[in-house]
């Protein structure tokens, strides 16, 4: 049993527009070992994920929209056993794109339009009196003092009558002649 090395001549190929194609070819080994006799690992550094490529496949395709560092090794398929573990590892190869990173500064930004839509909502409804229609009138608490005041005049002249219905309350004053009368002098 051999140790088989990594795969040669990778190449990354990215004219399709949302795809990168990752080609290799088979390493040399001291037989002559058809392509289906061997078996390829593909790890993904950056995501730390391992893909298995089974016969005879020397190709594989990525999405162009994606960063991606990959290795690859090569295995044996156990039909028919050329090495006894996985070969080494190959160089790492990187392509695609990195995706948009968030800032900081469109936090702040975001935060900031947020605050200052939220004030010229405030601002339009309070021109156009909106708050009010939103919900009714807040009650004030009653002020007894002015209360009293306007009611003190009231008070005399919408006097409660003590009658019966039937019953009818006159009111006698009586007049003294305590006054002399003047005569005019001839």
């Amino acid at each position: 049993m051999e140790k088989i090395g990594p795969p040669q001549n990778i190449t990354v190929t990215c004219q399709e527009m949302p795809y990168c194609t990752v080609r290799w070819k088979a390493p040399p080994t001291s037989r002559n070992v058809p392509n289906t006799c061997l078996k390829y690992q593909i790890k993904d550094e950056i995501r730390n994920t391992p893909d298995n490529v089974y016969a005879a496949t020397t190709s594989k395709n990525y999405s162009n929209s994606v960063r991606y560092k990959l290795r690859i090794r090569t295995d044996n398929n156990s039909l028919c056993p050329v090495a006894k573990e996985f070969g080494e590892w190959s160089e790492p190869i990187e392509f695609g794109t990195d995706p948009p990173s968030f800032h900081l500064m469109h936090l702040i930004l975001a935060g900031l339009a947020t605050a200052l839509g939220i004030l010229l909502l405030f601002c339009i409804c309070k021109r156009c009196l909106a708050w009010q229609n939103l919900h009714g009138p807040i009650p004030q608490p009653k002020d007894l003092y002015l209360q009293c005041e306007k009611n003190v005049g009231k008070a005399w002249m919408d006097l409660i009558s003590t009658a019966a219905p039937n019953e009818n309350i006159t009111v006698v004053e009586e007049v003294t002649t305590n006054c002399k009368r003047h005569e005019p002098d001839p």
